[in-house]
């Protein structure tokens, strides 16, 4: 079956792009201000992040990472460069909300923050003497103009004295903050201004400050702009009010307008209905569940699997209480999430379904509280749960992520038990799909005595399933067997595949007189199956009545569905190398007749991708019309093939026959001189061949001679 579908693939990435927001970061030096001039930080390569929850990140040459941000929020756990330490020692404690801005970790080297704190302290601790120096003077002056008393005069510096002693720790913290500021972050005028106080340059900092306008007149119009803001907001309310009330009563009528369409027996009408009250509210994930339904009820896959898809989407990074607030209940919330799991699984099967399909796993997993207080209900929940982890390990093994598919086969026997009663119908249809899955496992893992016994025991369950019920356990009876098959042909085990592959065909046989559209793919392609283990056989004769039954029905099938086609051309390929293996040249060019309009298409449509195939098919074809003695048409058909691919060499046999059998001689002998050394054998068997099929005139068999002895000497 097809599973990449257009639609679901945009589908997809815009979940995926929801589920995993990517969170851009890098790791540096901090940035500084060296005589006035901005000296950027450096970015530090190898260093390694984690992120709670994730694997550990390694920075890149310039000290970016990223990782992707399947919630609103993160936490970093730590960052590591030999050599350095972090600045920020509350940025490991902090929770961080996802931002398309970059994420900033400044680290440095122990040494070089003691240098940076140190000249800070120097910096300030000079400003600071400065400005006491300048006091000094100050109250010097007032008591030598009489304004100050003695006693004044004393108490005012004893003050002063006191200020700066308690200075000390305000140096340390000013120390602190300029050591680990990174200059970087800072807009030109901001890392002015913060060098300008760092280096006492107050006047200078002052002026700065005020260029940005008064403070006290930037507060009063900021208390403005945000009531303004909240008039907004309330205008915006009472709008929002409005259209939620016409939101809904457009809802509920677009409800009963479905039902009674349905009622009706519209459901065209009824489709049109569920489905606009899904778009009239789209937050409402309800909706979004009953369009699902109803277009899944209508047997409407994909349409059902896009609203399944919106819905899980809206349902991802909303708090519980959203959910309940915009689904009906834990029911609908378990539906919303195992049916667009249902779609991932049927319509997708690469690394990007595998991703998403494990995200709503755990959407499942984190519901479960809802379910807790119904035993029925909490039935219900854990029966998804384990269902969800059988598909994922189905999905894991399209994607030969074979420990993890291989885990969670080993789980799925003992959490399935609980749900069945012994020897009921559903435990023994669900151990032996999960036989299955571990045979082909097995076998795609090269664990052949593992894969048999697990396929052997899935047959002894499907045999005794489809005793009881033919019509509905035979068709998986045959898979089974047919994979069994597989196996023993791959290990060379011919006659026990073959008797496999036999009670598969009498199954698919008889299913396919009550629906042949459903199962004469199965009768075909068994059918290959057996010619092919014939083939790898050398039992050539054998090989061609299966082939001619599976190309009968390839040919038929790919008029009404294309997805054969590349089963009906291999069908067609093998066919035509056996006819020829068994002498009958004319069947062969029966069948490359029908082959090769197929290939010149492809070629005309793609040459360099189909130049050698269709240059090897009009060769052999070349081959076969020789032996039909349709010399000249063999000679254009090889000349056009080395025209198109001139490195296929054994065309050259044929071309050379076909001049030699019409006659021309001196060109014939050229092509068979010049490529004595490398094709001497093969023109010899060739002759052989013809000598015995009798299609050498007898005006010819002395030039036949000649060239042999030739290719003798």
């Amino acid at each position: 079956m097809m599973k990449r579908i257009f639609w679901l693939t945009i589908c997809l990435t815009t979940v995926a792009a929801g589920i995993a927001q990517t969170q851009q970061g890098v790791v540096k030096t901090r940035g500084k201000m060296i005589n006035g001039q901005l000296k950027p930080g450096t970015g530090l390569s190898g260093a390694t992040v984690s992120i709670q929850g994730r694997t550990t990140i390694l920075t890149r040459d310039n000290g970016v990472f990223s990782f992707p941000v399947t919630n609103k929020t993160f936490q970093v756990q730590g960052v590591q460069k030999q050599g350095y330490q972090l600045l920020d020692a509350d940025a490991t404690r902090k929770t961080y909300q996802y931002s398309p801005n970059t994420l900033y970790l400044i680290m440095e080297t122990p040494g070089q923050q003691a240098e940076d704190k140190l000249a800070a302290e120097r910096k300030i601790r000079r400003t600071l003497q400065r400005q006491l120096q300048q006091r000094e003077d100050e109250l010097e002056e007032l008591k030598e103009q009489n304004k100050l008393t003695q006693e004044e005069y004393h108490r005012r510096l004893q003050q002063l004295y006191n200020d700066q002693q308690n200075n000390e720790k305000l140096i340390s913290e000013m120390a602190q903050r300029y050591a680990e500021l990174d200059y970087d972050q800072l807009d030109e005028l901001n890392r002015q201004i913060s060098d300008a106080i760092l280096n006492g340059e107050l006047a200078r900092a002052d002026s700065l400050l005020r260029s940005k306008g008064d403070i006290r007149q930037r507060a009063a119009e900021l208390r403005q702009h945000e009531q303004a803001n909240e008039q907004v907001r309330r205008d915006l309310e009472k709008s929002e009010a409005l259209a939620r009330q016409r939101r809904d009563d457009l809802a509920r009528d677009c409800y009963n307008r479905f039902e009674l369409c349905k009622m009706n027996g519209q459901f065209d009408s009824a489709t049109y209905y569920i489905t606009l009250r899904a778009q009239v509210d789209t937050l409402h994930i309800g909706y979004m569940i009953d369009a699902a339904r109803h277009l899944n009820f209508l047997n409407f896959k994909r349409d059902a699997a896009r609203y399944w898809m919106k819905a899980f989407y809206s349902l991802f990074g909303k708090s519980e209480e959203e959910k309940r607030k915009y689904t009906y209940s834990a029911l609908d919330l378990l539906n919303a999430y195992t049916g667009a799991a249902q779609c991932v699984f049927q319509l997708a099967d690469h690394e990007t379904g595998i991703k998403i399909f494990e995200v709503i796993l755990d959407a499942v997993i984190q519901t479960r509280d809802g379910f807790e207080a119904s035993t029925t209900a909490w039935s219900v929940y854990n029966f998804s749960v384990v269902r969800l982890k059988k598909q994922l390990a189905s999905m894991y093994l399209d994607a030969k992520h074979y420990d993890d598919c291989e885990r969670l086969c080993n789980e799925l026997p003992t959490a399935f038990r609980p749900y069945y009663s012994n020897d009921s119908t559903g435990w023994l249809s669900t151990l032996a799909s999960i036989r299955s899955l571990q045979g082909i496992l097995y076998k795609q893992t090269k664990r052949y005595r593992e894969s048999e016994t697990m396929y052997q025991e899935a047959i002894a369950i499907r045999r005794r399933l489809a005793i009881a019920n033919p019509q509905l356990y035979e068709d998986m009876l045959a898979v089974t067997l047919t994979n069994l098959a597989n196996l023993y042909s791959k290990t060379h085990r011919y006659d026990e595949s073959e008797a496999m592959y036999q009670e598969a065909l009498a199954i698919s046989r008889r299913l396919a007189q009550q629906n042949p559209q459903a199962y004469l793919p199965d009768v075909a392609l068994t059918q290959y199956n057996i010619a092919l283990l014939k083939t790898s056989q050398k039992q050539y004769a054998e090989a061609l009545a299966p082939y001619e039954e599976a190309l009968d029905i390839y040919r038929r099938l790919t008029k009404v569905d294309p997805t054969n086609q590349q089963l009906y051309e291999d069908v067609m390929a093998q066919l035509s190398i056996t006819y020829t293996n068994v002498g009958d040249y004319a069947s062969s060019s029966r069948i490359y007749n029908e082959r090769l309009p197929l290939l010149k298409a492809k070629y005309e449509a793609e040459s360099d991708k189909w130049r050698q195939k269709y240059a090897a098919a009009l060769g052999s074809q070349a081959f076969n019309i020789i032996f039909l003695g349709q010399f000249a048409e063999a000679e254009q058909l090889a000349r056009e093939a080395l025209a198109i691919d001139s490195t296929q060499h054994f065309i050259i046999p044929n071309l050379a026959a076909a001049l030699l059998f019409q006659g021309q001689y001196e060109q014939a002998e050229q092509l068979y001189r010049q490529y004595k050394d490398e094709l001497k054998s093969g023109f010899l068997d060739d002759f052989r061949r013809y000598a015995e099929a009798g299609i050498i005139r007898k005006e010819y068999e002395a030039d036949v001679e000649k060239i042999k002895r030739m290719l003798n000497e």
